[in-house]
Parts: C-alpha cells; sequence; structure tokens
C-alpha cells in the first residue's frame, strides 16, 4: 500500500516494491499529460528538457507517444540555440513545454510555443547563464499571455494530492495501470 500526506490509499499489491517506488514520478507525468493541460491536436511539438529523472522521462515520453504527440527533448543550450529555435518555428510552434525553469529563462519558452500553447513548470530553477533580477518566481511576457493565448501553468504533484483528492487519486491509478502494462 501507498498512503499519501493527504491520506488517500493505494493498493499497489500487483507491483514489485520497485514499481512502487516509481508510481509518483509516473503519475506526475500523467497528470500533466491529461489533467493540467486541455487536449492538445494529434502531431502536437511537446518539448521536454532532459533535467527530469529518467523514469519521468520515459512514462512522460510513452504517455505523449501515445496520444499522437511528437516529443522532442532539449538541452539547455537548445533554448538559446538559432537553428533549434528555427526548427521549431517551422513546425508551427511547440503545443506544450515542459521546463524546470522559472524566471527569465521561461521568456525563452514563450518564444517556441505556438498560438494557444502552454508552459508548464515544476521546478522553478534558474538556468545560470540565462539568469537575471527579475520580480521572482515564474514570469513570461504578457504579450505572450494575451496575444497568442499562451499559457503558463506550475505543477507539484504533493499539491495536487493534497488538494484535488479526486485528480490526485486518478493519476496514481492511472499510473499504477501504465506499470501493469510494462510487466
Amino acid at each position: 500500500q501507498i498512503t499519501t500526506n493527504s491520506s488517500l490509499v493505494f493498493d499497489v499489491s500487483s507491483l514489485t516494491s520497485e514499481q512502487a517506488a516509481l508510481v509518483p514520478e509516473i503519475a506526475s507525468a500523467w497528470s500533466i499529460l491529461n489533467q493540467s493541460i486541455g487536449p492538445l491536436p494529434s502531431g502536437a511539438t511537446v518539448i521536454r528538457t532532459k533535467e527530469n529523472s529518467s523514469v519521468f522521462n520515459f512514462s512522460f515520453d510513452s504517455i505523449a507517444k501515445s496520444k499522437g504527440y511528437q516529443v522532442i527533448v532539449a538541452n539547455d543550450s537548445d533554448f538559446t540555440d538559432l537553428k533549434f529555435q528555427q526548427s521549431i518555428e517551422a513546425k508551427g510552434g511547440a503545443s506544450l513545454i515542459l521546463s524546470p525553469y522559472a524566471g527569465r529563462a521561461n521568456r525563452i519558452c514563450f518564444r517556441l510555443l505556438a498560438q494557444n500553447g502552454t508552459v508548464v513548470t515544476y521546478n522553478g530553477l534558474r538556468i545560470p547563464s540565462l539568469q537575471e533580477v527579475t520580480t521572482g518566481g515564474i514570469e513570461g511576457p504578457t504579450t505572450k499571455l494575451i496575444f497568442n493565448n499562451h499559457h503558463l501553468q506550475g505543477f507539484n504533484f504533493s499539491s495536487l494530492l493534497l488538494n484535488d483528492r479526486r485528480r490526485g487519486q486518478e493519476a496514481v491509478e492511472a499510473a499504477i495501470q501504465f506499470l501493469k502494462m510494462e510487466q
């Protein structure tokens, strides 16, 4: 059994102990793609950074690809690379960018978004080479938010479990099913 700090209890008896330990990361990936953002168009470009765990990366990529999304894995330097930016622009921009960064670094992400695109930040890190004094926290260019209908959203799975038991439970149950399919 897994018991969360919000008193939810999940039966993981059909999983190995190693698999059970992976449930929170897989549930986070599932929740971002199925609950945190609206449905993306088929073939949508999704960019994620490499700064996640290998479990999260595998589950995020698998879930995104099963939904028909094109996943692009980016390094820090890709976001400032003109050729990378042009390749994303040629695709019409990214529908979703999953980034651990905040502050000025998110401004670069917004340049790569498609109309109605979303940046989901989950950690609030800053890229040292891009770090500037900001008003703090997550920021994005107001004109992009308004005129391109861009979205900026934070994500924290622990908060989801505490504040929305139904969605948290749904995400954990989906993660358990994902792991059962991998057996």
